[in-house]
């Protein structure tokens, strides 16, 4: 079974990238995290999707981080957002979403996804760690401010 990778835009694919090289398995573990766009699953290959997605904070603050205005984040991210649901309304049982932060922050959780929902037979490679990022404070606040006025 291979299994493709693909993340929205506003993820970011080197750390995407080294969690899933963490992870030794005898099965078709694509590495390279694609866009949507690129991941053209077959079903009768027995290929599966893993789309990791963010939140709309995390996409409003990594816009804001790039120097784009937070509106555009949140926009970018619902576009995004609508593209990867209507993905997975086409191809739902091979495609697992993930959202990226949570698997960071618990790679051991995040095997066991692999394991029951992909039936992959993973095991952690090396000890990771979270890793942390500085965040500029101002640019949480003003995400909080947009998300709870879009709401």
């Amino acid at each position: 079974m291979n299994v493709k990778i693909a993340a929205m835009a506003q993820c970011n694919p080197v750390h995407i990238e080294h969690l899933v090289e963490q992870f030794s398995t005898t099965d078709n573990l694509i590495l390279g995290v694609a866009s949507l766009k690129q991941v053209r699953p077959t079903a009768a290959n027995g290929d599966q999707v893993m789309l990791f997605y963010t939140t709309p904070f995390q996409a409003v603050v990594t816009a804001m981080e790039g120097g784009a205005s937070p509106e555009t984040g949140l926009e970018d991210w619902k576009n995004e957002i609508n593209a990867i649901l209507d993905f997975y309304r086409q191809h739902r049982r091979i495609t697992t979403l993930t959202e990226e932060c949570s698997a960071l922050a618990n790679p051991t959780l995040f095997a066991e996804l692999i394991r029951d929902r992909l039936s992959l037979n993973v095991d952690i490679k090396t000890a990771m760690t979270a890793e942390k990022r500085e965040v500029d404070i101002w640019h949480q606040l003003i995400a909080c401010q947009l998300i709870n006025q879009s709401v």
